[in-house]
Order: C-alpha cells, then structure tokens, then sequence
C-alpha cells in the first residue's frame, strides 16, 4: 500500500511539474528595424534600400545569352571530390562571351574567381540544380582584418565579399571637350 501512495504521488508530482511546461511555441519575433511586413522601415535608417539592385536596376531582366562553354569542358567535374576551382578559371579566361554554364551537381571551389570582362555570364542549372561548395574562407585565400569601432579584431569580410568576384567599368570618350576650369 505504501508503495502505490508513493508511486501515486510520484506521478501526481510528474504531471504537476509537465502542467509548468507550455506546449506552445513561442511567438514570431521580428526585426526591429523591418517588422513583419516592412511597416518599420526608415529610408534614412540602417537598412540599405535594395530596390534597384540587379541588371539595370531592375527595370528589365537581363538577354537571354547563348551558351558557348561549360566548365565542364575545361575539367570540372560534379560531385567527384576534386577541386574545380582551375576549371573555372580556365573556362572564363578562355571565354571571350555568352554563357558559361555549369551543369546540375556540387562543385569545389577554394580561391576567388574573378570575371573581368563584359558580356560574361555564368549560368547553373537551376536554384538546388548546381551547387558550389567553398572550401576555403576569404581570410584563408586573400587576409583583409580590420578592427570594430572598439579595437577588437575583425575580419572585412564580415560586411562584404565573396568568392565570385566580378569587377568592370564603362570605357567612354568625352562628349565635350573641357577647354578651361569652371569658375564657382
């Protein structure tokens, strides 16, 4: 009889301490800079605006290239283990233009791979189609500290970078020739 009083209150105990413990999950918790749906947003705050991002701001998408290369053609293999970081960078030096697809599958990378030309595309085979795995970090490949506004060490690449890296610039004559400084 002792025993079933204590088991007894054993459970009572258990079934108190489980009534303590909510089942819910807690509630959807947003950003105070943006909200649920964008209501906080300040134009003058701390979040950039986004809106003109893309190929000519967003306005139009881009051509539709034809495909003249594969980083396959130049050694890059999916899912094989082996770095294609050499493939990449041989199929852009050895594109002048269009599209270089990569195929569906997981591709290796570990340094920065850098278009320097226009008219240049890289194109996969789809969102989840063709995955590239960095193996390398950007401090490891091209060290670029700094520090927080307190002294303590930080890397730059915590607010920008990359491992594709595409830099240009518009080559253009002047449409006026500049005869003399403006007086102001």
């Amino acid at each position: 009889m002792r025993n079933m009083i204590l088991r007894m209150n054993w459970h009572l105990l258990l079934a108190a301490m489980l009534g303590l413990v909510s089942a819910h999950a807690p509630g959807q918790v947003y950003s105070t800079l943006w909200g649920e749906q964008g209501e906080l947003y300040d134009p003058h705050g701390r979040l950039p605006n986004f809106a003109y991002a893309g190929y000519r701001f967003g306005a139009q998408p881009p051509q539709v290239r034809e495909t003249v290369a594969s980083v396959a053609d130049f050694g890059a293999k999916p899912h094989d283990g082996v770095d294609d970081t050499e493939a990449f960078k041989r199929a852009i030096a050895e594109t002048d233009s269009g599209v270089i697809e990569i195929p569906a599958g997981l591709y290796e990378i570990s340094d920065i791979i850098w278009i320097q030309k226009p008219n240049l595309v890289l194109r996969g085979a789809g969102s989840g189609a063709t995955i590239v795995h960095v193996t390398a970090t950007l401090e490891g490949v091209r060290p670029n500290m700094g520090a927080t506004t307190s002294g303590s060490p930080t890397s730059n690449y915590s607010w920008s970078g990359g491992f594709f890296w595409v830099k240009g610039g518009y080559a253009s004559t002047p449409r006026v020739a500049i005869t003399a400084p403006n007086r102001r």
